[in-house]
């Protein structure tokens, strides 16, 4: 799962590890104004929100996604997907800032009138511990019905949640409050950045009662919905905080060290190599496993010698990972020296399948099949023995798919994000209100009760 971020290059280290890190800033007006949920004269719904270089990002129903740069005459245009500003005609959004009515088109999705979905937002400060950390609450409108409410818990990504996050607006503008937050050392929040699992669930403990607090009467069930990192820290905050269900998107219910010899493992499997060769990359990345368990006290003989041993094999020099293959770059003395100034307190350890193991509420886990960053298929066979004691566990599979359940081209050997599963969003959302899953012809579902037990695809 690249999006730990725990590992830079040895090199880098020494210019990096004094730099401070940069100040929050507002999000532009441009973007507050045009930020929210609309839904479109063809009947789906359109998130736009904040991104960077001033632009705008926008998430549809059927999964098409992009970004919007401002033009002269203040309208605001793309090309296709997140990347590309050209052709500029691909993707436009016109109408005044702050107005209720906009109109948009997009690839796939003529020109069309967008009319704002009414909702309440109260941005807010709120502690956990010692810490004052900056959360949002967006909820539908009104005060006659009550709501469920979900707490957005963070991958490893250091940027704003309030400023960036688009289910912030497509859950409420489908009737799911949603509570987001900067985690601490991120965004306006205070505090230090931190990968300790145990101090950032605590923080989402704190989001979810700072969320009912402001929710007040018209809150329904309140979850945490985790993706990536956050696929650790949902499980351990809902136990935590006693909550009545959790959601986790392409996470893994392994730990972190896992994560990184799962990650080797696959990239030595596509290049056609076979258990006999994955049982000698083990021993590599055990020995690296040690040493970031130990914070960088120990291990270092071990893998100087598992690295000795097979230097010379074809195979060595394809060993990636999560930071295996970086620190097979470096001598030891180079890592042991430098590298714990990099140190983000990352929980290496975590026993994902004991916090699971002791949740009694209902849990859907959505994986990607083709997930390079967070492998799925060992989480999914967990998952699946998981569920013969587990009658509310429910699991959804999208094939194709890469980290963040993204339909993906290869282009010179490196994967690009074209868009996200058509019915992924619907998916959660209806789970959320429901807690059943929604068949649908791109998933695969495993679904939870005896009724329903079989597999299906559809």
């Amino acid at each position: 799962m690249r999006v730990l971020n725990i590992w830079v290059p040895i090199a880098a280290v020494a210019t990096t590890m004094a730099a401070a890190p940069p100040a929050a800033s507002a999000a532009p007006t441009s973007q507050i104004c045009h930020s929210g949920g609309f839904r479109l004269s063809d009947g789906q719904i359109v998130a736009i929100g904040g991104g960077a270089e001033n632009s705008l990002r926008y998430r549809l129903t059927n999964g098409g996604l992009g970004r919007l740069y401002p033009q002269p005459d203040g309208t605001y245009a793309g090309g296709p997907g997140l990347a590309s500003p050209s052709p500029p005609e691909a993707a436009k959004l016109a109408g005044a800032c702050g107005a209720l009515r906009l109109t948009f088109s997009a690839p796939g999705v003529p020109s069309q009138t967008a009319v704002k979905v009414p909702l309440t937002v109260k941005t807010q400060a709120f502690q956990s511990g010692d810490t004052e950390l900056r959360g949002r609450l967006v909820a539908p409108a009104g005060r006659s019905k009550k709501r469920p409410l979900v707490v957005l818990v963070h991958g490893s990504e250091e940027s704003s949640a309030v400023d960036l996050q688009l289910e912030q607006y497509w859950l409420p503008a489908q009737g799911v409050a949603v509570f987001v937050y900067d985690k601490r050392g991120t965004g306006e929040s205070k505090g230090k950045y931190t990968q300790n699992f145990e101090v950032l669930s605590s923080d989402a403990v704190a989001a979810m009662t700072e969320a009912k607090r402001l929710l007040g009467r018209r809150g329904g069930p309140a979850g945490f919905w985790g993706g990536s990192q956050g696929g650790w820290v949902a499980p351990l905050a809902a136990r935590k905080a006693a909550a009545d269900f959790v959601v986790v998107s392409y996470g893994m219910a392994q730990s972190p060290l896992d994560e990184d010899r799962e990650e080797v493992f696959d990239n030595l499997r596509r290049a056609g190599y076979g258990a006999d060769v994955l049982a000698k990359a083990k021993e590599i990345t055990d020995a690296a496993g040690k040493i970031m368990a130990s914070r960088f006290t120990q291990g270092f003989e071990e893998f100087d010698a598992a690295r000795a041993k097979y230097r010379n094999e074809p195979w060595f020099k394809m060993i990636k990972g999560e930071f295996t293959g970086e620190m097979l770059a470096y001598p030891s003395d180079a890592i042991r020296q430098l590298s714990p100034t990099r140190d983000r307190g990352t929980t290496w350890d975590y026993d994902a399948y004991g916090t699971l193991k002791s949740l009694g509420i209902p849990m859907l886990w959505v994986l990607a099949e083709k997930d390079e960053e967070a492998p799925s298929a060992t989480t999914l066979s967990i998952l699946r023995n998981l569920q013969r004691e587990k009658p509310e566990l429910d699991v959804a599979v999208y094939p194709d798919t890469d980290h963040g359940i993204m339909h993906f081209v290869e282009k010179n050997g490196e994967r690009q994000n074209t868009r996200l599963a058509a019915s992924y969003q619907t998916l959660v959302t209806e789970w959320i209100r429901t807690r059943r899953l929604r068949p649908a012809k791109d998933v695969v579902l495993y679904p939870a009760t005896a009724d329903r037990a079989r597999q299906r695809k559809l």
